[in-house]
């Protein structure tokens, strides 16, 4: 297609560490963002660092009601800026809040209920009232949506937001598609995981809309088709090169370094994990492994990990929880491989040492990260960082330099992160739709 008739403008909401804007600097997209909204000071130091020419221009809000509004402290100039509503985004990427539709939040760390779907208000009702903050961000969207009228928008959202819940049968995103397709908007809703690139899951669904100067249903089904032809190459095994020639690196997405031990990085996951274990200790934690032992058949107290001096434990805390989490872990898969040496064991195994023994945080492969997640990777001998989560997300390691972030504030933002992979197909998708009025004729 031809050369947009000007530059590509763009806002974000909630807008974590910005991966559609890295997205489009793979695309090589000539791009204007006009806002972006997160009330993180990690995303906020994020952003600012590594997007210096986009927020040299584009106003960065501690909350989506500034942009709303129009009026609001800005963080990159400093002051109360303005927003010029008559500039309407031609696309606006939204990550609400995931928490409250999680399907891996439980209560009372009870294992059985992990992965569950749960009555997450705690008392029946219709779908609109099933969680506190469900109204307020629907509310403040619809606000957005009749007063800054993007031409497209792209939502990502955990997929328990299609879980039914209530009384009425209904989800949370039934009540949204309701709502948004009243304002003018042709949707569609898509499910889809990083690990079609990767080891590392991250299934989300992701929410597009189109109003009428985007083409609004001709545009959304030009979205779909396009889509669904990606996705059937991506399934025959053709090689698609999503990425540019100046950022080769990003073509190795999900592939770690054994021998990258940052100590810098490891000796701040140790703080945080002995911070976390001071502020929330977890009081049941020796009666939930002898549990675990017992209905695995494995000796307590069994320490074949942990003792070896071989192991330095890099970025593990010596704390007593921490040390029989992996030694059970460790047992447990060894368990399941009769006669192998240990290294064939350790091989791809991995434990989430942020999380509760009750809830198995182990398994042969990476399970998908949350802002807290710490995962320690036995093949490696050490804890993955940060830094890390975000290149198995696909981000180039030339962009994770740390400066003024810590090892927890990448933990933080990747745990709001999506995938970089995806997030680059569908801007793609996005921004050479034909129906656009940011094409000329």
């Amino acid at each position: 297609p031809e050369a947009p008739a000007e530059s590509y403008r763009v806002a974000l909401l909630c807008a974590g560490c910005a991966t559609d804007l890295e997205a489009l600097k793979v695309l090589g997209v000539d791009h204007t963002v006009l806002y972006a909204c997160d009330r993180k000071p990690a995303a906020q130091e994020f952003m600012r660092s590594r997007f210096p020419k986009e927020f040299a221009f584009g106003h960065l809000f501690d909350e989506n009601e500034s942009a709303i509004a129009g009026c609001g402290k800005c963080l990159s100039h400093g002051g109360t800026c303005r927003v010029d509503h008559r500039r309407v985004p031609h696309v606006t990427s939204v990550g609400f809040p995931c928490q409250p539709f999680s399907p891996q939040r439980h209560r009372g760390g009870e294992a059985p209920r992990c992965g569950e779907a749960q009555e997450i208000s705690g008392r029946s009702g219709d779908s609109e009232t099933a969680h506190p903050d469900f109204p307020s961000i629907m509310e403040d969207w619809l606000r957005y949506v009749k007063r800054c009228a993007p031409q497209c928008w792209l939502v990502e959202e955990v997929p328990g937001f299609a879980v039914q819940h209530g009384d009425d049968g209904r989800s949370f995103l039934d009540v949204f598609l309701r709502a948004v397709v009243r304002e003018g908007y042709a949707v569609r809703v898509f499910q889809l995981d990083h690990n079609q690139w990767c080891k590392f899951p991250r299934a989300r669904l992701f929410i597009v809309g189109f109003g009428a100067d985007a083409g609004h249903k001709a545009a959304a089904e030009w979205f779909t088709g396009e889509l669904q032809a990606f996705l059937a190459l991506r399934e025959l095994g053709k090689p698609i090169d999503v990425f540019n020639t100046e950022d080769r690196e990003c073509g190795t997405v999900g592939v770690l370094d054994p021998a990258a031990t940052d100590e810098a990085a490891m000796a701040d996951t140790q703080a945080s994990l002995v911070a976390n274990e001071r502020a929330a200790p977890w009081p049941t934690w020796k009666t939930d492994s002898g549990k675990i032992h017992a209905a695995e058949g494995i000796p307590k107290r069994s320490q074949q990990w942990t003792a070896d001096p071989a192991h330095a434990l890099h970025g593990v805390p010596d704390l007593p929880r921490l040390r029989d989490l992996l030694d059970t872990c460790y047992a447990i898969a060894q368990k399941s491989k009769p006669g192998h040496t240990k290294a064939d064991v350790a091989r791809s195994l991995y434990c989430d040492v942020s999380q509760s023994i009750a809830r198995r945080p182990w398994a042969n492969t990476l399970r998908t990260a949350t802002q807290n997640s710490c995962f320690y990777a036995f093949e490696f001998d050490r804890v993955i960082s940060g830094a890390e989560h975000l290149r198995l997300l696909g981000w180039s390691s030339r962009r994770l330099t740390a400066g003024s972030l810590t090892d927890r504030d990448f933990r933080s933002v990747s745990g709001e992160s999506f995938s970089l992979v995806w997030a680059t197909v569908l801007h793609a998708l996005l921004y050479c739709n034909p129906y656009g009025s940011w094409w000329t004729a």
